[in-house]
């Protein structure tokens, strides 16, 4: 399974080209630093299906609007990616999480399978 998502994932990429990668490149620059901080603070981690959550019950109201915000935009980013492709929104979902987990630094919380926070 795991190897069918990594060239799903290859697949979704290539198919959709440039245009869609420049899409994800551009939408990620406007707001990865906000999220960035928020991350390196460990209050918001990723979960596995591509989207953020906070860390801790009980957010800050910035940063529940910030995982608000975030999610909003890459639910955006996903749907977009999944038409190009005719693929379902949880496949990008998933395969976007796999991508930024591995390029995410160490520290940054992930949600694991049985809903705890690890860090990477």
């Amino acid at each position: 399974m795991k190897r069918r998502l990594q060239a799903s994932w290859k697949m979704l990429f290539t198919a959709a080209g440039l245009a869609a990668a420049m899409l994800w490149g551009a939408t990620v620059e406007s707001w990865a630093a906000p999220l960035d901080d928020a991350k390196a603070a460990g209050l918001i981690g990723e979960l596995p299906d591509g989207y953020v959550a906070a860390v801790q019950p009980n957010p800050s109201p910035d940063i529940a609007a910030l995982v608000r915000q975030i999610n909003g935009k890459r639910r955006a980013v996903y749907e977009d990616l999944a038409v190009e492709e005719n693929v379902p929104v949880a496949q990008v979902g998933a395969l976007a999480a796999e991508k930024i987990k591995r390029q995410a630094p160490p520290g940054e919380f992930f949600m694991s399978s049985d809903g705890t926070w690890l860090p990477k």
